[in-house]
């Protein structure tokens, strides 16, 4: 008796946006100089941008920024050669209030590479009945494998008494 009672239920919007980093997953490794960077991202009210980190340069620094619109998106960057080293990324996304979040964690990942390998090299001279140093020489290689699967090119360095006389870059 005359005592009111009043309740209320507040919902505070306009938090910072979240941000799920997936592609390349933490602690990989991968022969290709080529990447695509992949994160979700969301946000309570509307996405504005979200920025590519990586210290692929030596420096952490922002590397692309794309546009992006709505509450959920998944947001990708693409990045080419990348030489052999392990780095570090994360993804920046920022709303129409300003507000901008990195994932918790920066990823890792390596680009990785390993010399192809050769179990045969075939030399040949361009008249077989002399087959002598006195012709005009072909090497062929054969049996040529590459663990990553990188085109493999042949480079023949001719020595004479440890003197290189020519190198050749073949396909040419």
């Amino acid at each position: 008796d005359g005592i009111e009672v009043c309740s209320e239920n507040v919902s505070i919007l306009n938090s910072k946006p979240e941000v799920t980093l997936n592609n390349p997953p933490n602690n990989t490794a991968n022969s290709s100089d080529n990447h695509i960077f992949n994160a979700n991202v969301s946000d309570d009210v509307a996405l504005v941008n979200a920025t590519l980190y990586h210290n692929i340069s030596g420096s952490w620094l922002a590397n692309q920024t794309v546009n992006i619109s709505g509450t959920i998106n998944s947001t990708n960057f693409s990045v080419n050669r990348i030489t052999q080293g392990t780095y570090l990324w994360n993804v920046q996304v920022c709303d129409n209030s300003s507000q901008c979040r990195q994932a918790v964690f920066n990823f890792t990942f390596s680009v990785t590479n390993v010399a192809p390998s050769i179990t045969r090299v075939d030399i040949n001279t361009t008249d077989p009945t002399t087959n002598d140093t006195n012709q005009n020489i072909a090497v062929y290689p054969r049996n040529v494998t590459d663990p990553e699967g990188d085109f493999v090119i042949n480079i023949t360095n001719w020595r004479v008494n440890g003197n290189s006389i020519a190198l050749i870059n073949a396909p040419f």
